[in-house]
């Protein structure tokens, strides 16, 4: 690999690992100010405001990392954030119809976890977009710093509204308050101001952009929603079925594992799309086999051996109140392991123009989950027995993938990619 993509990579990894470190070393204090029960709400927010932040975007903010031309970005960002505020507002509506409905589903008897959801949305989607901007520009070192800023932002937030606020608000208060600082900080410190301003839009260059780029968002918006909520089945139909206690135990499993892994995935994913784009065919492949070789062979044996022992190191953090927490974490530990292993997939599929392949994979993958999840879920089986079997289909899902991809790039490793 060149000595360019290291160096990115390293940017934003220094500022990952730096935040997964602040949370890793936050979970502990903020399990003894918060239950498991308050926990599983707050699981259970986080993941309909990011199921309802896909529509709301329809995942246009893709487009951004195809294209190096500021007008066509500042176009890109300004019709992003219309939509967004417009799905914001419907979505407000139709919770404000079905609230009590909204308030079975979420474990509470409160309106407020509800009432916030919309601003949830609208933070983590000016975060999402502003993101994928910076990596667009090559910002990374902004990324990195705020990406650490944002980790101690929402810790030192939820800590302090734990003793002003009852129950789970300050875990969501504090998580969106840290969104908005991530916000602020681009805002004064990058050059998305100038970015956002470089161009006026109209309907009509909107309309232009969006025919321009549809074949990305239109194949990666189903396959981003459907990979979404393969993700987060867990917490979309465990609240018909377990109790928020079981949810909060499973939160806090996935956050201890998935937190560092998805904030390192998430910054090596983002210096992919820019360095593939600037790649022929067959840089791609080797890249890919390269990268994708060496974290498993790395990942692999500290994989078995944290299988052996997290469980105990999680009570032994946490405390007898989060033992669930341990065994699920035991039995996520090949699911994410594999998360890791695939980081640059996607990337190296979409530059290749294989959306639609993608988007098929998805709708098979996201079914088989489905009929496996359900079919757990309705055999009675326990919480434990339903995660461990959701995990090993998510981790094989994961090897498919990886397979499928590499067979891709071998077969147009000397075809030119499209512009």
């Amino acid at each position: 690999m060149e000595k360019s993509l290291i160096r990115s990579i390293m940017t934003l990894a220094t500022g990952s690992i730096a935040a997964s470190i602040v949370m890793a070393i936050s979970i502990p204090v903020l399990s003894r100010f918060f239950s498991p029960e308050e926990f599983g709400v707050f699981g259970v927010y986080l993941s309909i405001v990011g199921l309802i932040s896909l529509f709301a975007s329809a995942n246009i903010e893709s487009a951004l990392m195809l294209t190096s031309r500021k007008n066509e970005r500042a176009i890109i960002l300004k019709t992003c954030t219309i939509i967004t505020i417009a799905s914001s507002i419907v979505t407000t509506l139709a919770l404000s119809i079905f609230s009590n409905q909204a308030k079975i589903y979420f474990g509470t008897e409160s309106i407020i976890p509800i009432l916030l959801v919309i601003p949830g949305v609208i933070a983590f989607c000016g975060h999402k977009l502003i993101t994928i901007n910076a990596n667009s520009n090559k910002e990374y070192g902004y990324v990195s710093k705020a990406t650490f800023y944002r980790s101690v932002s929402i810790v030192v937030c939820q800590l302090a509204l734990s003793f002003v606020l009852a129950g789970t608000y300050g875990l969501i208060l504090g998580s969106i308050l840290s969104y908005v600082l991530y916000i602020q900080y681009f805002c004064f410190n990058s050059n998305f101001k100038r970015d956002f301003k470089s161009s006026k839009i109209t309907s009509k260059k909107a309309k232009y952009i969006l025919q321009k780029y549809r074949r990305t968002y239109i194949h990666l918006f189903p396959q981003s929603l459907l990979n979404y909520a393969s993700q987060q089945l867990p917490y979309l139909i465990f609240p018909l079925y377990y109790s928020t206690s079981v949810i909060g135990g499973l939160f806090i499993a996935q956050r201890l594992l998935k937190m560092p892994a998805g904030i390192l995935t998430m910054a090596l994913r983002n210096v992919f799309y820019p360095y593939f784009r600037e790649q022929n065919s067959e840089g791609i492949y080797h890249t890919y086999i390269k990268l994708t070789s060496g974290l498993f062979f790395v990942g692999f044996p500290i994989c078995i051996i944290m299988y052996y022992y997290i469980s105990d190191l999680v009570v032994l953090v946490l405390g007898d109140n989060w033992r669930e927490a341990g065994e699920y974490s035991k039995y996520m530990l090949f699911w994410v392991f594999m998360s890791i292993v695939n980081v640059a997939t996607t990337p190296a599929l979409t530059i290749i123009s294989e959306n639609k392949l993608l988007l098929k994979f998805e709708i098979i993958d996201f079914t088989i989950k489905t009929v496996i999840l359900l079919y757990c879920l309705n055999s009675k089986m326990t919480a434990k027995h339903t995660i461990m079997y959701y995990s090993l289909t998510c981790g094989i899902s994961y090897i498919a993938i990886c397979l499928i991809c590499t067979y891709r790039l071998h077969l147009n490793k000397h075809v030119e990619i499209n512009a």
